[in-house]
């Protein structure tokens, strides 16, 4: 399996010093997550994360949204913290299903196919044609559907967008749908990278030249925030 690791590129550039890792973020944080959304194995695991991604972005796309009490719920709290301007989030999904809606005014729920053209012009539309710092996918699981909706959506990707993926492993086992990504990261030769294979796994794909990304790494070289591998 191909996976490629921006903290190997980093160690070899700091003469193989090694990085003390966790994947959660502070207990204030999680306390609050819990408290605002209820609790699952992707609460305990994935969602903090998301929101220390979102708490530095100022636009996020989110795709693939079911109930609104997971990712809408971790990517819409962490970008209400963010400290970035002109803040705008969209999620999308096929129906309207949401339990969980962000009552933010830069939030909005658009219904559309994402394998679709025309719901990559209608996101394009919304935002005036911005770049986002996140798009987030959580479709459905298999490598078809990934591969035309990359197809689609890699065209309005920036070199600092951060695209993050839910279900990169499935049931304990690699999920095929994975191989999309490592295409893309192939053609783009960018980082794809496995944060974990709990709760279906999440995996990561950017530029490794991404500023936060590597501010962020090496950060965690110094050992100032080791909160992001396990």
């Amino acid at each position: 399996m191909l996976i490629y690791y921006l903290k190997d590129i980093l160690i070899q550039e700091k003469g193989g010093k090694e990085i003390n890792t966790s994947i959660f973020t502070n207990k204030m944080e999680y306390s609050q997550i819990e408290k605002g959304f209820g609790l699952n194995a992707d609460m305990i695991i994935h969602m903090p994360y998301l929101v220390k991604r979102a708490k530095k972005a100022s636009y996020i796309i989110e795709i693939g949204v079911y109930r609104g009490e997971g990712s809408t719920a971790a990517l819409s709290y962490g970008l209400n913290l963010s400290k970035k301007q002109d803040k705008l989030m969209i999620s999308i999904d096929l129906e309207d299903r949401m339990i969980f809606k962000p009552t933010l005014n830069y939030w909005s729920f658009l219904q559309g196919n994402s394998m679709n053209i025309y719901t990559v012009y209608d996101v394009k539309r919304i935002s005036a044609n911005r770049v986002p710092d996140i798009i987030y996918i959580d479709t459905t699981h298999n490598y078809n559907q990934l591969k035309k909706e990359l197809c689609l959506w890699k065209d309005i990707i920036g070199e600092e967008t951060i695209l993050i993926f839910h279900d990169i492993w499935m049931e304990g086992k690699y999920n095929p749908m994975s191989k999309a990504i490592q295409e893309l990261s192939v053609e783009k030769n960018w980082v794809f990278e496995i944060i974990t294979k709990e709760s279906c796994g999440l995996g990561i794909l950017y530029n490794p030249e991404n500023k936060i990304m590597r501010e962020e790494l090496l950060e965690i070289m110094e050992n100032k925030e080791p909160w992001r591998y396990k």
